[in-house]
């Protein structure tokens, strides 16, 4: 599928929990299959949630195995057509929700925010709330979306929407080394905010 500024993705629903997975490019009207074993729905969630997105040429989704009960979190890319498995834990997916991709990182909440960078592959936490920020004060965490290597939230608090960016960069460097082995990324927050 040749890339174009805007792609969509459509679930083809194909059983009670699984859907096919195409990539539409709004532009040229080419749709592409994707995956077969997509998430549409859960017995783990009682509202909607978001098992499937499509961002910067990179389409992510939880793919289930019905057969084993198991269930993957998989990043496709547009450009190369080559699928990955992400190398986490299962126990991050259940309640897997709010999923975000960018060509760099694949970011979701399950009870706490978690990132995958694709390029480290390499898991990581999301620290949602500033250092010294008094957390019982806070009303509300918005969705965080991920644009190349940075991350993008809001949090409610006060009466006032506070909005922040972080950068995705290797842990306790900036900025990042040269190493031969795969290093663990980390969220660093930056210090402004604006309401």
């Amino acid at each position: 599928m040749s890339l174009q500024k805007k792609v969509e993705s459509v679930l083809s629903v194909t059983g009670k929990y699984t859907a096919d997975l195409y990539a539409h490019n709004v532009a040229t009207g080419e749709v592409l299959l994707v995956a077969s074993d997509v998430l549409h729905s859960s017995p783990f969630h009682a509202g909607n949630s978001i098992f499937s997105v499509v961002n910067e040429g990179k389409v992510a989704w939880v793919a289930i195995d019905l057969e084993s009960q198991k269930a993957k979190l998989k990043v496709h890319d547009l450009a190369t057509q080559i699928t990955q498995d992400l190398e986490i834990s299962t126990q991050y997916l259940p309640l897997l929700r709010d999923l975000s991709v960018s060509d760099q990182i694949v970011v979701w909440r399950n009870e706490a925010w978690w990132g995958y960078d694709l390029i480290q592959r390499a898991l990581f936490t999301v620290p949602v709330v500033p250092p010294g920020w008094d957390v019982s004060m806070i009303k509300s965490v918005g969705p965080i979306t991920a644009k190349g290597a940075q991350l993008f939230w809001s949090l409610e608090s006060d009466e006032k929407t506070y909005y922040f960016t972080a950068t995705v960069t290797e842990k306790g460097s900036q900025p990042p080394r040269p190493t031969p082995e795969l290093p663990v990324p980390t969220v660093l927050v930056q210090p402004t905010s604006y309401p």
